[in-house]
């Protein structure tokens, strides 16, 4: 098979390979969510790969077939995020089985709706190839079920961000920072989803998502070896240390504070943030020097 020589098969190709070898780190984990962001990650590879193949010189049948792959990587990719989010931040009571068929039950429509569109076309209602850069693409005519499907994996990503974003919020300084790196690392798709969107599949007819997949996978495994990013879990933080009556100092290997509990602010008096950073033996000797005062 004689591959075209447009640049997207080549970043597109790096980027499937790379998410993919990303799915294999963070599955291997027994951390929950772990499982959950391997499927993502490896739906990102499927939709990078199948995507690639399908701006190859192959066949209209061959291009329509992986065109139908990659549709399927696309609906699962947003709700597999939202699994993962309410995992990672353990919203048990939406991991029950009536939330997650509610869930599932516009994407799986969608897959059904697209592999029998010949039958109703609500998907689309034609197709062509045209020549662009020397390189021939499938030019769909959108129906309105394909923007209902859209629409939703919008809706999805927008409330996994929310959900995200509300727990780094109510967070403690160290899972705090776990949180900022999952934010960061969600963000780069969305922003070039967005931004070919807006600005680039007008005139191209490329998606940028599929080329972002591939720094969406280093940055999750970087916090994966750099944070520990699901080894310590969020619930071991807010039940555990957040509640406890007991002051609690979590310190770093340089002996720097990293995480502090209310019990702990209250008996040092102060804000977690003029202590966040020092090293304890500041703390320490201060607090210990304050109490020789109120003892003399």
């Amino acid at each position: 098979m004689r591959v075209q020589t447009h640049p997207y098969v080549l970043f597109l190709a790096v980027s499937a390979l790379i998410s993919l070898i990303a799915s294999l780190i963070t599955r291997r984990r027994s951390a929950p969510g772990s499982f959950t962001l391997g499927l993502l990650l490896f739906a990102m590879s499927v939709w990078s790969g199948s995507y690639a193949l399908s701006l190859t010189d192959i066949p209209l049948s061959s291009k329509t077939f992986w065109l139908g792959i990659m549709f399927i990587s696309m609906a699962s990719v947003p709700v597999t995020y939202l699994i993962f989010i309410l995992e990672y931040t353990r919203r048990q009571k939406w991991l029950s089985p009536l939330p997650i068929s509610l869930i599932l039950a516009i994407p799986i429509l969608s897959l059904i709706l697209k592999w029998t569109n010949g039958y109703h076309h609500l998907v689309y209602l034609s197709f062509k190839t045209i020549e662009l850069d020397n390189t021939y693409v499938i030019q769909y005519v959108l129906d309105p079920w394909y923007y209902v499907g859209m629409a939703y994996s919008y809706a999805v990503i927008a409330i996994s961000f929310i959900l995200l974003l509300s727990s780094t919020i109510y967070s403690g300084p160290l899972l705090r920072n776990q949180y900022y790196q999952v934010l960061l690392a969600s963000l780069v798709p969305l922003l070039a989803n967005l931004y070919g969107a807006l600005f680039f599949s007008d005139q191209s007819l490329l998606d940028l998502s599929p080329i972002s997949f591939g720094l969406c996978g280093i940055l999750f495994v970087y916090s994966f070896f750099r944070s520990q990013l699901l080894d310590l879990l969020p619930v071991a933080r807010n039940r555990l240390i957040e509640n406890m009556s007991d002051g609690v100092l979590v310190l770093d290997a340089q002996g720097r504070i990293v995480d502090i509990n209310p019990a702990m602010l209250e008996i040092l008096k102060g804000r977690s943030a003029s202590f966040i950073g020092k090293n304890v033996s500041e703390i320490i000797n201060g607090w210990a020097e304050m109490c020789l005062g109120i003892h003399e």
